[in-house]
C-alpha cells in the first residue's frame, strides 16, 4: 500500500501553538528527543520532530482504516471534547468525549449491554409502550437515558475491539491507554512535555492543552482516517463487482453446458 502523504507546514504547527510544552517543573525527561529548547522555564518542542511523528501516525491510521480497522477517538478534557466529536463524525469513526467508562475495552460485554438497554428504552418511549409511567417516573427515566446517551452515543455500532486508539492527553486518559496496552491495541496520541511517550506506539509531541493545537492535529488525523475508509470502501466495492462478474460468468458457462448436454441427448 502506498504511503499516505499530506502537506503539514511547520508554519501551521507554529501558528497553532503546537510547540509550547509545560513548565520545567512538570517536565518528563523522556520527551528529550522531541525538545528544541527551554525558554523562560517553558519547554519548546522541535516542530520538525512534531511534523515527522505526525506524518508517521497519519500513515499508520490511513493504512489501518484502509484495511477496514475500527478506530476510536478519545478525548474527554474540556478543550478536546467538542473537537473529538466533530472530527470523529466527519471521519465516520467511534469516539469517547465525555468520560471513559472503566472496562470499555476490557469488559465490553457490560458496556454493550448498557447501550442495548439505552436503545430499547428509547424505542419504547417513542412507540408509547411506556405511557403508563407516571410523570415522575418519565422524568427520572428521561434523565437517566439522556445521561447514558451523552456518555455512550459515540460507541453505537462499535465491535468492542478497535484496531487503533487516538488519544488526546494520555495522562487524563490513562485508563483508556492502559486498557489498550493490555489488549495490544496500538495507541496514537498527542504527548505533551509532562508525560511518558513510551506509553504510546505513535507519539505526536505537541501542546495537548491549546484548542488550536488539538484542532490542527485532529483535523489531519480525521482527514487521514477518512481517506483510508474511502479507500477501503472502494476495495470492497471492487470485490463485490468482481464476485458478481465471476458468478455471472459461472452461470453463463453452466447454462452453456446444460444446453450442450441437452443438444447431445437429442
Amino acid at each position: 500500500m502506498a504511503k499516505y502523504t499530506v502537506d503539514v507546514s511547520l508554519k501551521s504547527l507554529l501558528s497553532a501553538g503546537c510547540h509550547f510544552g509545560h513548565t520545567t517543573a512538570r517536565y518528563n525527561p523522556k520527551v528529550d528527543p522531541f525538545v528544541y529548547t527551554i525558554k523562560n522555564k517553558v519547554v519548546i518542542f522541535d516542530l520538525a520532530k512534531t511534523k515527522e511523528k505526525l506524518l508517521e501516525a497519519l500513515d499508520f491510521l490511513y493504512k489501518t482504516a484502509a484495511e477496514g480497522g475500527e478506530i476510536v477517538f478519545v478525548g474527554t478534557k474540556r478543550q478536546a471534547a467538542d473537537i473529538i466529536k466533530e472530527e470523529a463524525v466527519k471521519a465516520g469513526v467511534h469516539y469517547v468525549n465525555m468520560r471513559w467508562w472503566g472496562g470499555t475495552l476490557t469488559n465490553w460485554n457490560q458496556i454493550s449491554q448498557r447501550i442495548k438497554y439505552l436503545k430499547e428504552m428509547e424505542e419504547k418511549l417513542e412507540s408509547g409502550d411506556l405511557d403508563h409511567y407516571t410523570k415522575l417516573e418519565r422524568v427520572r427515566l428521561d434523565r437517566k437515558l439522556k445521561r447514558l446517551r451523552r456518555f455512550l452515543e459515540g460507541l453505537f455500532g462499535f465491535s468492542g475491539r478497535p484496531a487503533a486508539l487516538v488519544v488526546i492527553d494520555i495522562k487524563k486518559e490513562a485508563a483508556a491507554v492502559r486498557e489498550a496496552r493490555r489488549l495490544g491495541v496500538p495507541v496514537v496520541a498527542m504527548v505533551d512535555s509532562n508525560v511518558d511517550p513510551d506509553w504510546v506506539d505513535y507519539p505526536i509531541p505537541a501542546n495537548d492543552d491549546a484548542v488550536a493545537s488539538i484542532k490542527l492535529i485532529m483535523e489531519k488525523i480525521g482527514e487521514a482516517v477518512l481517506a483510508g475508509r474511502q479507500e477501503y470502501e472502494k476495495k470492497q466495492k471492487k470485490a463485490v463487482e468482481k464476485e458478481a462478474k465471476k458468478a455471472k460468468k459461472e452461470k453463463k458457462e453452466k447454462t452453456k453446458k446444460v444446453s450442450k448436454a441437452k443438444g447431445g441427448s437429442k
